[in-house]
C-alpha cells in the first residue's frame, strides 16, 4: 500500500484527525507511531456501521503485500494490518508515516505491529468489519482474499443478536408503543396489530396478509419461505425484477450489495409509476442479514434475533416479538444520505416530502422499511420518489425491450 498517492480518498472509517507536519515526520518515535496506529482501532464509528471502509477491497487486491513494512504488519494479524491500512490511506499521512517506518529496523517495525495487536478494538469497528466480511454480498470473497494473504484471525461471523446489549446510560431511542398520537414514533401505529398478531405461523401459505398498505400482499405462513413480498399489484404502471446487472447503474455499491438477487439473475426491485405522481414509489427487498443494522442506523430501532424470530429490544430491556411484520416510518432524511447517494434527491424533491417540510415536520414518512418476523425473510424498503427521478431510474433498470 506504500505506492498509493497521498491525494487518494479517505478510508471511510472514523479515525483521529491527528496530522504531523512533514518537517517533524522523521522525529516520530516508536511510542508515537504505536499510539497513532492504535488510535485507528479505538475510534468509535458512530451509528452501528455496515459499510466497508473505502478502499478496503483495493487493499485486499493490492500488489505490495510482499513489501517489508506491509508484510510485517500482515504477519502480526488482521487488526495490525487494518491499522496500517487505515493510517496509510488517510491523506498526507501516507508519506510521513511510511518514511518514519522505513527508517526503522524491521524488527522494531514488527515490535510496533505486535503492540498494536494487543490493543482493545472499538466494538463498533468490530461490527463494521463483521458486516464487511460476513454479511455483505462480497463477504465470502473478502475472507478468501484475506486467507490467501495469510490472515486468518479476522473477526468471526456476527452472533444471532448482531447488536450489543443496550447501555443503561445510552439506549436506542425506540418510541413507546402505547403512544398512538406520537407522530415521531419509529413503529407505524397503523401496523401495530401485526406486532401482536395471534395469527399462527403455520398454515396455508397463500392466505393473504394485509400490512399497513392499501392493497393485499401475500404473506408466508411457513418460516422456510424466505421472501414474503410480491410487487404492488394495483398499478397499471408497475415495473418489477430487473436484470441484476443493472443495479450498479442506479445504486451505490453498498446499497446494491444488500438488494435481494434471485436465481434467474433478477433483482427484487419494483417501481410504481401511476397516473398520480404523488404515489410514485421505488421499492427494494433487502437481504435478511442487513435488516438489524439498517433498522438501527435508519430508525434507531434495535432488532434482535432469537432463534428464527425477530424482535425489538425496547429501552427498558423488554423484548417485543414481531409475530408477522412491522412497518418502520418517521426517520430523518439525513440518515439515508450515505446509503441512497444520488437517489436522495428523488426523495427530497417528491411532493409528499415537500409537503412535510412545509408543515415543519422534522421526521419524514417518505422512507419506510417493512420488517418480517422470520429471521430469514428480507425486509422491504419503500421510497417516495420524484416522478422525473423515478423515470430516469426506470429507464436504466428496465430498458424499453424489458418494460412491463
Amino acid at each position: 500500500m506504500s505506492d498509493r498517492s497521498p491525494n487518494e480518498e479517505t478510508a471511510g472509517v472514523d479515525t483521529p484527525g491527528v496530522r504531523t507536519p512533514r518537517a517533524l515526520s522523521q522525529n516520530l518515535d516508536v511510542d508515537t507511531i504505536t499510539q497513532q496506529l492504535s488510535a485507528c482501532l479505538q475510534t468509535p464509528q458512530g451509528n452501528p456501521p455496515f459499510i466497508a471502509p473505502v478502499g478496503f477491497d483495493e487493499a485486499l487486491s493490492a500488489t505490495d503485500h510482499s513489501e517489508p513494512i506491509s508484510k510485517a504488519f500482515k504477519q502480526r494479524g488482521f487488526w495490525p494490518w487494518l491499522a496500517y491500512f487505515l493510517v496509510t490511506k488517510n491523506g498526507d499521512k501516507l508519506s510521513y508515516f511510511f518514511e518514519c517506518l522505513s527508517a526503522l529496523p524491521l524488527d522494531i517495525v514488527s515490535d510496533i505491529a505486535g503492540r498494536v495487536a494487543s490493543v482493545p478494538v472499538e466494538p463498533t469497528l468490530v461490527m463494521r468489519l463483521q458486516n464487511t466480511l460476513w454479511t455483505a454480498r462480497r463477504g465470502s470473497q473478502r475472507r478468501s482474499q484475506l486467507q490467501q494473504l495469510g490472515i486468518h484471525d479476522f473477526p468471526p461471523a456476527p452472533t444471532s443478536s448482531p447488536l450489543p446489549e443496550p447501555s443503561p446510560r445510552k439506549r436506542p431511542r425506540v418510541q413507546p408503543l402505547h403512544n398512538y398520537d406520537n407522530t415521531t414514533s419509529a413503529i407505524d401505529r397503523r401496523n401495530f396489530h401485526s406486532i401482536v398478531s395471534d395469527i399462527p405461523q403455520t398454515g396455508d401459505a397463500n392466505t393473504p396478509y394485509y400490512p399497513a398498505r392499501d392493497k393485499p400482499v401475500e404473506w408466508p405462513r411457513i418460516v422456510e419461505n424466505t421472501n414474503p413480498w410480491t410487487p404492488d399489484p394495483d398499478s397499471l404502471h408497475n415495473y418489477a425484477y430487473p436484470n441484476a446487472s443493472k443495479i450498479p447503474l442506479v445504486f451505490s455499491p453498498e446499497l446494491g450489495d444488500m438488494i435481494v438477487r434471485n436465481e434467474n439473475f433478477t433483482a427484487s426491485i419494483f417501481a410504481s409509476f401511476p397516473s398520480n405522481p404523488d404515489r410514485c414509489r421505488l421499492v427494494l427487498d433487502i437481504e435478511a442479514g442487513m435488516v438489524a443494522p439498517l433498522a438501527m442506523k435508519l430508525y434507531d430501532a434495535q432488532v434482535v434475533e432469537t432463534g428464527r424470530q425477530r424482535a425489538f429490544r425496547l429501552p427498558s430491556g423488554a423484548i417485543l416479538e414481531i409475530m408477522s411484520a412491522v412497518r418502520l416510518t418517521n426517520t430523518k432524511l439525513s440518515r439515508w444520505e450515505e446509503l441512497l447517494g444520488s437517489l436522495i434527491g428523488g426523495v427530497r424533491n417528491a411532493q409528499e416530502y415537500v409537503n412535510e417540510v412545509g408543515h415543519g415536520l422534522a421526521m419524514t414518512k417518505c422512507l419506510a422499511m417493512e420488517v418480517p418476523g422470520a429471521t430469514n425473510s428480507p425486509a422491504r424498503i419503500s421510497l417516495v420518489m420524484d416522478p422525473m427521478v423515478l423515470d430516469d431510474v426506470i429507464k436504466k433498470l428496465w430498458p424499453p425491450e424489458r418494460s412491463y
